[in-house]
């Protein structure tokens, strides 16, 4: 379900501007599909998923924070962001997604966040929430921060993991957030940022009760994206006498900077067993194009990438045999 009345907008911008903005997001955009078929490597990671903590204020059963996270907890440096952010704008960063392994509303200083990238000139700038803290003055100060892209997560699991942490609340709590933040968007004629809800399956199916959730908010959220349940890393290897392991495009897109600037290939590595780089000790770019992300390509390239174990047990670019 898409709908495409939502443009990216800005009553403080001239027409010029805005047409500027456009043929840059375009550009990028292209980039970003040469990217995903790696027929390119750019000089700079054309996107961060930038961890500003790795704390979440749910466990659920089938995430990594209900058992297998024991990397210790932790929360971004405001001036090691900035660091980064002004690296990237000067190298060909375009966007960013201020979340990987927690939940990025527990940072206190989210929305100036937001807007440092914003101002700074990062094309697109995304959040995933699981909206527990979506209330009414966090929606009107995220509906004016600048944010490109907010993506509603909700889930079973985050249902019976929020009303067993918070046993006087319902779950209807966190939907009513999200309703509360549409109305409010509606009210202030905000055209961004462009609203996803995200949502699991499990066996092909979504759950009656998150069904009807998606159903009720029909024609309010400009996209609804359902993914299948993955599997922890610790759970074991993908069994490749069944499936193709492929190179996996995250090498060639994307690169995730974590709360304490250690540098990891995606989020899927969630104990940091392989830490490409440290953004206090060297810039994000010398990582991008250092040894050890040159190495791990080529095993991907080579179809070796059972060789990386955070690659070998993700079930993410295989295929059937």
């Amino acid at each position: 379900m898409i709908k495409h009345s939502n443009t990216p907008d800005d009553a403080n911008l001239s027409l010029e501007e805005l047409a500027q903005q456009n043929i840059e997001f375009l550009a990028y955009r292209k980039q970003w599909e040469q990217a995903t078929a790696r027929t390119i490597l750019t000089s700079f990671p054309l996107h961060l998923d930038i961890e500003l903590t790795n704390a979440c204020n749910l466990s659920c059963t089938m995430c990594w924070q209900s058992e297998y996270l024991t990397y210790p907890k932790g929360i971004m440096r405001f001036g090691l962001f900035k660091q980064i952010i002004d690296e990237g704008v000067s190298k060909g960063l375009k966007a960013i997604k201020l979340q990987s392994r927690g939940e990025s509303m527990l940072y206190p200083k989210l929305i100036e966040a937001i807007q440092y990238a914003k101002t700074s000139g990062v094309l697109d700038v995304q959040l995933t929430t699981n909206s527990t803290f979506l209330d009414e003055t966090t929606s009107y100060n995220l509906l004016n921060s600048g944010i490109d892209l907010l993506i509603f997560s909700i889930d079973l699991d985050h249902k019976e993991s929020f009303e067993k942490i918070y046993p006087t609340k319902s779950y209807k709590v966190v939907i009513e957030n999200i309703t509360g933040f549409l109305d409010q968007k509606r009210k202030l004629r905000c055209t961004k940022p462009l609203t996803r809800l995200q949502v699991l399956r499990r066996d092909g199916e979504i759950h009656p009760y998150i069904n009807a959730v998606v159903q009720a908010l029909e024609g309010q959220i400009d996209l609804v994206v359902a993914n299948d349940l993955f599997q922890n890393v610790d759970d074991g290897p993908i069994d490749q006498s069944k499936f193709e392991l492929l190179p996996c495009s995250y090498l060639w897109q994307r690169m995730v900077i974590n709360y304490d600037g250690k540098v990891t290939m995606c989020c899927r590595d969630y104990n940091c067993e392989h830490i490409m780089g440290d953004i206090n000790l060297e810039s994000v770019q010398s990582v991008w194009n250092g040894d050890k992300y040159a190495h791990y390509r080529k095993l991907h390239e080579t179809m070796e990438r059972q060789k990386i174990r955070a690659c070998a047990n993700c079930e993410m670019s295989i295929k059937p045999k």
